[in-house]
């Protein structure tokens, strides 16, 4: 699989992550253009229910919004990415559940260890992450 998005909003994502001190949280709108192929074209902030140094949290209501905000774009909610903090980019058990509770196409997640900042997107399908190109 392969993930494209637009090099600047993942470059401001990667910023915000890193100025805070808990998870930060968007929602990843886009195309997919073949089954292989996902384009993320906006990052959509929601309001967050809460967000701790474990974990991030979006109601129902912000999940149903951003969906809206999506289908009036003429764009499909694709996912969301989220930070981990003093951790790695890989899916932990809760993402994993999350992932496919939700039925997501792709999970992004920026690992931030001490000044290091990976980056990941990750689909249900495949154990490896998907390729990262940009748009």
């Amino acid at each position: 699989m392969i993930v494209r998005v637009k090099r600047h909003h993942l470059d401001y994502f990667k910023k915000k992550a890193c100025s805070y001190k808990t998870e930060v949280f968007a929602f990843l709108l886009g195309l997919r253009i073949s089954p292989n192929l996902l384009e993320v074209h906006r990052f959509k902030y929601p309001k967050l229910m809460d967000s701790t140094a474990e974990g991030v949290w979006v109601s129902e209501e912000e999940y149903t919004l951003s969906e809206e905000t999506a289908k009036d774009d003429g764009l499909l909610l694709l996912g969301g990415i989220h930070s981990h903090l003093d951790w790695t980019q890989e899916m932990s058990h809760q993402d994993y559940h999350n992932h496919r509770q939700n039925g997501e196409k792709v999970t992004g997640i920026v690992g931030i260890v001490g000044d290091k900042i990976f980056t990941s997107f990750w689909v249900i399908e495949s154990s490896l992450p998907c390729k990262l190109e940009y748009l």
